[in-house]
């Protein structure tokens, strides 16, 4: 008979200890609700750590110096902008796997939900987390 603790296998840490990546996801329900004034602050807070963060698609009014004025860190950011050769998608699991960043933020645009089921998959391939703002 296993103990709790050996049965215990689906937890946030593998059995090095070393915590798995995850998405979450924050869905904007109203468009009169801005999402700014939430991601501000915490992308100051992780500008800090010791990877960088980055944000895929960014709405305009996350300009630099918007960014600087509250605080992050310009230096620890990559700001990816979708084009022709990769979508916003494509972008995120580029920096999902790479060893140096930490957080992506990616601001999924409507008609993407197909291409969504690969990052869930990534994510349990990645240690850094990912962070998807969906819009209604």
């Amino acid at each position: 008979m296993l103990s709790t603790a050996e049965s215990m296998n689906a937890g946030p840490l593998e059995n090095t200890g070393t915590p798995q990546g995850g998405i979450t996801e924050i869905i904007q329900h109203s468009a009169e609700t801005p999402l700014t004034p939430l991601l501000l602050p915490m992308l100051a807070h992780l500008s800090r750590g010791q990877n960088w963060v980055a944000l895929v698609a960014p709405p305009g009014e996350l300009d630099r110096v918007t960014l600087q004025a509250a605080g992050v860190d310009l230096e620890k950011v990559w700001v990816l902008r979708p084009n022709r050769e990769h979508d916003a998608v494509d972008l995120t699991a580029r920096a999902m796997l790479s060893t140096t960043c930490e957080t992506v933020i990616c601001w999924h645009r409507a008609g993407e939900d197909r291409a969504l089921e690969s990052l869930y998959t990534l994510a349990s391939q990645s240690t850094g987390q990912c962070i998807l703002l969906r819009g209604r």
